[in-house]
């Protein structure tokens, strides 16, 4: 995949080539204090999102154990209708009819 390239971004903006320091002197205090503010807007969307993903992911997870629990109570009460089927059925035989061997 491309994690290499990501991670080479990165470490180019671990080291930016102009200096905090630079900024404030060049530019002065209140661009600095903007650029701040921007980043930290951008983290806080970010958590956001974040955080907005891991309640989405909870939910999916529980829509799936939902389903998961109910295929098991199905098979459970078709076990209880034809408990010979459902053991060939796991033992791994040919579903379907079962035919008792003469």
């Amino acid at each position: 995949g491309g994690g290499k390239k990501k991670a080479g971004r990165l470490d180019s903006i671990r080291e930016p080539a102009v200096s905090v320091d630079t900024i404030h002197s060049s530019l002065g205090a209140d661009f600095a204090a903007k650029a701040l503010d921007n980043l930290q807007g951008i983290m806080d969307a970010h958590h956001h999102l974040v955080e907005k993903n891991r309640e989405e992911r909870v939910r999916l997870m529980e829509v799936i154990r939902r389903q998961q629990e109910a295929k098991e109570r199905a098979s459970r009460e078709q076990g209880m209708l034809s408990p010979v089927a459902t053991r060939r059925d796991s033992q791994g035989g040919g579903g379907g009819t079962v035919r008792s061997p003469k």
